[in-house]
Formats: structure tokens, sequence, C-alpha cells
């Protein structure tokens, strides 16, 4: 693996890292995930997750043929600026390991009023609840930002995503005759959906992070 891929560029530096988007929660399992803002130390991560994805659900994110992430791509999605870019990632640690569950994200659009989000969950974690809590993060992170919008094109063959964004309060139109998409857009100024989740206590936090081991100074 190369310098590129395995290390943060030497140009980018964090310069405000948003705690406040950290979420620690279990689903109905007993499964405990956190939902945190990217890292740049996040590239094999990045890597393992979206080349673990089956060919259909990489074609489903990225609306094309996609193997695995170039090194450029890597670091545009780990190296972000957390303003006009904002990436979320759910994680879960067993024995001490963390593996990326979920990648959401969005990139404020040309009108500076809205974003263009997109949602990708490893096809082992699907039916979890855990693209229902990642896109009620990513849209109280678009308000938080002042954002009135979130909005996206989903393949119109793609009925769980469609079903996903029904109920987390999507509006959906069609994006343009014959181009096979669906545009869904919500504002986010909306109350969530409520996600049904089990929040850990103080000291499940603390011994979360010291499990996992990250850092974020």
């Amino acid at each position: 693996m190369s310098n590129s891929i395995s290390a943060p560029s030497a140009r980018y530096a964090i310069c405000r890292y948003p705690t406040t988007l950290i979420d620690i929660w279990r689903n109905k399992r007993g499964e405990q995930f956190v939902l945190r803002p990217v890292l740049p130390q996040d590239k094999p991560l990045l890597q393992e997750f979206y080349s673990s994805l089956s060919p259909l659900s990489r074609r489903m994110r990225f609306h094309g043929a996609v193997n695995a992430l170039s090194p450029s791509a890597l670091n545009y999605m780990s190296e972000i600026d957390y303003d006009k870019h904002l990436a979320l990632v759910v994680t879960f640690v067993s024995e001490g390991v963390e593996t990326i569950v979920a990648d959401v994200r969005y990139v404020i659009d040309a009108s500076q009023r809205g974003g263009e989000f997109a949602i990708a969950v490893s096809d082992v974690w699907q039916r979890r609840g855990i693209a229902a809590h990642a896109m009620a993060g990513l849209c109280k992170a678009a308000k938080l930002q002042g954002l009135d919008w979130l909005w996206g094109d989903v393949l119109d063959n793609n009925g769980a995503m469609l079903g996903l964004m029904h109920k987390a309060g999507f509006d959906q139109s069609a994006a343009g005759e014959g181009c096979g998409f669906v545009r869904v857009e919500r504002n986010v100024a909306r109350a969530p959906a409520a996600v049904k989740t089990t929040k850990p206590g103080l000291f499940g936090l603390l011994a979360q992070w010291l499990v996992a081991g990250r850092s974020y100074a």
C-alpha cells in the first residue's frame, strides 16, 4: 500500500474536528456502533469498506462500476474540510479492531443552501438500523451548518434506498425523463425521523474509545 493511501497528505491539516457530531448507540440487537466524522487516517478502513461491498452495492453508491478507490479518491474522501464537504462513518469494534460499516456524506452545492448526499452500508450489516441512524446524523449536521436542504439522485431500481429515503422524510420526484434516477430531497429544518436506539452511559462511552484506541487531537 502506497504512502498516499496509508498516511495523510503533507498539505492536509485538521483545523476543526466537529466532535459534537460523534454519537454512540446500540441497536435493537444490542450491537454498539459509533457515528463520527471521518479522519485522514481512516484511508485503510475506507478502502477495506468499499472493497468489501458487493458489485451491486458499489454500483448503487457510485452509479457505475467501481472495484476499488484510487489513492486520489481516498484522499478526497478522507481529507475533508468538514465545511463544504462533511463525511461521517459508522464503525463497529470487535476485539479491539475497528471496522467501518457505513459511510454517509454531503457536499455543499452551488446554491450554498443545499448539499448533495451519498450513503453506503456494508452488505453484511444491512437491515440493522444503521442507515437510518446515519441519515439522521447527516441531517442533524446539515441543519447545524445552516443548510436548508439535503438532496441526491437515486437509481430508480434501488428500491431499498428509496424506501429508506421515504422513512427518513425525503420527498421524491423524477430527476429527468428517461434518466433512470429519482431525485430525493428533504428540508433538514424538519423534525428528524425517530430512530429507536439505546444510548450507553458515560462510562460506556469512555470504554468504547479506550478499546478502539482512537485519537482526535
